[in-house]
């Protein structure tokens, strides 16, 4: 982490330099921030990458009981019960930048 990055940019920087999607939980401790602020940030970050032709790439949260995939999904969160089964037993997306 370089002195003076915004925490956008540790953020960018992170996700680009993973060899593997990471997960909010993941990247918090990566960035030394909240999810919480982790989430707000998310879609700023998404739409410059865009001005620069890469792309955050997301792997859905699923359910690990039933398989169900939350592949629609705009929010940046995971989800708190799956629609199918109604378990609580959810694994978390995951994000990745590429070009």
């Amino acid at each position: 982490m370089a002195q003076g990055e915004t925490l956008r940019q540790r953020i960018i920087s992170e996700l680009s330099e993973a060899q593997e999607p990471v997960s909010l939980r993941e990247l918090s401790k990566l960035v030394q921030a909240t999810e919480k602020d982790l989430i707000s940030h998310l879609p700023h970050v998404e739409r410059s990458l865009k001005k620069s032709g890469k792309v955050l790439k997301r792997v859905p949260a699923a359910c690990r009981n039933c398989g169900f995939e939350f592949t629609g999904r705009k929010d940046f969160k995971k989800p708190s019960r799956c629609p199918d089964c109604r378990s609580e037993s959810i694994s978390p997306p995951r994000f990745r930048i590429t070009s």
